[in-house]
C-alpha cells in the first residue's frame, strides 16, 4: 500500500497520469474534518458544496485548481456544515460575477450554534488590475441573535495572482487583511499559496495571524482525472495548540 501511494505521488509530480482535460459547468465538493484540541474533547465535522458557473469552465492550459479564476467564471453555490458532536450547524449562499474586468461577489450564512442564530452577509467589489491579479474589497456584517449583542462589520480587502512558471509549472498566491469591527478592534492578516507542479498535482500553505492568535495550513491537492479530485489539509489553531485535518473530494461535471 505504501509503495502504490509513493508511485502515485511520485506519477503525480512527473505529470504522468493525466488524462486529457475537459471542461465543466458543476463542481461538488464534499468533505470530513476531525478536531483535536489541547483542552476539552475532540469533535468532528461534515461538509458538502455545490457550484454551478453560468458557462462552461476551460480548462485548457490551465492548473485544474485554478481554472475557474483564470477564465473569470462567474458562478452561483450553496454550502452546508455540521459538527458531530457539537450543537452547531451552518447553510451558506454565494455568488460570484464578473463583468469584464469588474468583479461583484456576494453571500449570505445562517449558523445554528447551541440554539443561538448567527447570520453573516459579506459582499466584494473589485478589479482585475492586471492580467490574473484581481483585488477587492468588502465588508462582513455579522448578527447573533442574543439579547445585548450588537451587529458587526468588519472590513475586508483581499488579493489574488496566479502566474504560469512555465513547464507546466504555475503558483497561486493570496492575501487579506480585515480590520474587525468594535468591541474586538483587531486586525487579522491571511497568507497563502498553491504551488502546482503540473496542472494537476499542487502543494500549498497558508498563515493567519492577529494580536493574540496565530494560525497555520498546510495542503495539497491532486486531480486523479480532470474531473476528480483529493484534497488533504492540516489545520493548527491557537498558536498551534489545537489542530485538525480534512479530507475532501471534488467531482465536475
Amino acid at each position: 500500500m505504501k509503495r502504490t501511494a509513493f508511485a502515485l505521488a511520485l506519477a503525480a509530480a512527473a505529470g504522468l497520469g493525466t488524462a486529457q482535460a475537459q471542461d465543466y459547468q458543476i463542481e461538488i465538493e464534499a468533505g470530513y474534518s476531525d478536531f483535536n484540541p489541547d483542552v476539552g474533547e475532540g469533535d468532528s465535522a461534515f461538509d458538502a458544496a455545490f457550484t454551478y458557473y453560468l458557462d462552461r469552465v476551460d480548462v485548457a492550459n490551465r492548473p485544474l485548481g485554478e481554472a475557474a479564476f483564470l477564465a473569470n467564471a462567474s458562478n452561483v453555490g450553496i454550502g452546508y456544515l455540521s459538527f458531530d458532536d457539537a450543537d452547531a450547524d451552518m447553510v451558506g449562499v454565494q455568488g460570484e460575477f464578473w463583468f469584464d474586468q469588474f468583479y461583484l461577489r456576494g453571500s449570505y450564512a445562517t449558523a445554528d450554534v447551541a440554539g443561538t442564530d448567527i447570520d453573516t452577509i459579506g459582499a466584494r467589489i473589485g478589479w482585475m488590475l492586471a492580467p490574473n491579479l484581481r483585488i477587492a474589497g468588502g465588508v462582513d456584517r455579522t448578527d447573533v441573535d442574543l439579547p445585548g449583542a450588537e451587529e458587526r462589520d468588519d472590513i475586508v480587502f483581499e488579493a489574488k495572482y496566479v502566474t504560469d512558471l512555465g513547464g507546466g509549472t504555475a503558483l497561486n498566491l493570496e492575501g487579506s487583511v480585515t480590520l474587525l469591527d468594535d468591541p474586538i478592534d483587531d486586525e487579522v492578516f491571511e497568507i497563502e499559496g498553491d504551488y502546482y507542479l503540473n496542472p494537476a498535482f499542487s502543494l500549498g500553505a497558508g498563515l493567519s495571524f492577529a494580536d493574540d492568535d496565530d494560525n497555520f495550513e498546510l495542503r495539497t491537492r491532486y486531480f486523479v482525472t480532470p474531473m476528480i479530485a483529493g484534497q488533504l489539509e492540516y489545520f493548527t489553531e491557537n498558536d498551534g495548540d489545537d489542530d485538525a485535518f480534512r479530507l475532501s473530494a471534488v467531482v465536475r461535471f
